[in-house]
């Protein structure tokens, strides 16, 4: 309304929400998939409320992209799909204990 003079129903914005996020899946997924290719990948995760729920923001960084999860847990289920398989890698993190099951894996 402000920039444009223009009004927007909620339905409306739940339409572009949609619509945006159906235009990003593929980018998304390329960026999923370099981060679990990359030689080395920065991860970490920060608590996240999700509808008034408890969640967890996971981040994971190359040189190159960085991608973002929201998930319902801080386990290490959620490293392993964001990661996939560390052979050859080094993942980057703190010492939480998720990350145990990493074989090259560089403390911060």
């Amino acid at each position: 309304s402000d920039l444009l003079g223009l009004t927007i129903s909620i339905g409306m914005i739940a339409k572009l929400e949609r619509q945006s996020a159906a235009d990003l899946q593929a980018p998304v997924e390329r960026v999923r998939e370099h981060i679990r290719r990359a030689a080395a990948v920065h991860v970490d995760e920060t608590s996240w409320r999700q509808c008034r729920r408890m969640a967890w923001l996971w981040v994971a960084r190359t040189c190159a992209a960085t991608a973002y999860t929201i998930a319902g847990s801080r386990g290490a289920v959620v490293a392993r799909q964001i990661l996939g398989d560390p052979a050859g890698r080094v993942i980057i993190s703190d010492r939480f204990p998720s990350y145990d099951w990493i074989e090259q894996h560089q403390l911060c």
